[in-house]
């Protein structure tokens, strides 16, 4: 654990202790559901170990927003932060193993340390950018540019090790078949 949070802020001894004392570790197996949409999530999740995939439900498909790896924190802060029901669902898709913050335990530590806050603040920064870039090259980009961008930036070859290409394919907001077409293109040129 404190190895992941080092990658977000310089945790300090207090903190990281304070942490394994109101902290809690849960596993999920795969299909799991860390977060339901229309509930509100009352829980700050940190992967240790798994894989998790962030999506909405639209037309009985799931349209994936995002994958969670080991050291993310795989949390919809719209919700937790801001005490709304989510609108994503947030499942295991294999084995996965969280450190769990709980609301209580999440307030306790926001006021009493302040290397907590920013370790949230540098994690909010991260995620901030990461939806600010792939909202750009998702809107800037047709198809098949974005599916070269993934494959230049070797997103797609992480993935593919971890999640089919239909998944991969909704992440970048086209069908399976369409993917699967590019994918086939992109190879010949």
């Amino acid at each position: 654990m404190y190895e992941y949070l080092k990658r977000y802020y310089p945790v300090s001894d207090k903190l990281y202790e304070a942490l394994s004392d109101c902290c809690e570790q849960k596993e999920f197996s795969k299909k799991e559901l860390l977060v339901t949409a229309d509930t509100e999530c009352n829980t700050l999740y940190l992967i240790l170990e798994g894989f998790c995939v962030c999506y909405f439900e639209k037309e009985d498909r799931e349209c994936v927003v995002r994958f969670c790896q080991e050291g993310d924190f795989c949390t919809p802060f719209h919700s937790f932060l801001g005490h709304k029901k989510s609108f994503l669902n947030v499942k295991a898709h294999e084995k996965t193993i969280v450190l769990c913050i709980n609301r209580q335990s999440f307030d306790y530590l926001w006021q009493e340390f302040e290397d907590f806050a920013g370790l949230v603040y540098a994690a909010l920064e991260l995620r901030a950018i990461e939806y600010e870039e792939k909202d750009y090259w998702m809107r800037s980009l047709s198809p098949t540019e974005r599916l070269r961008h993934s494959l230049d930036t070797r997103e797609v070859q992480m993935l593919l090790k971890r999640v089919p290409q239909y998944l991969i394919a909704s992440y970048l907001q086209m069908t399976a078949e369409h993917y699967a077409k590019l994918q086939r293109l992109l190879n010949k040129g």
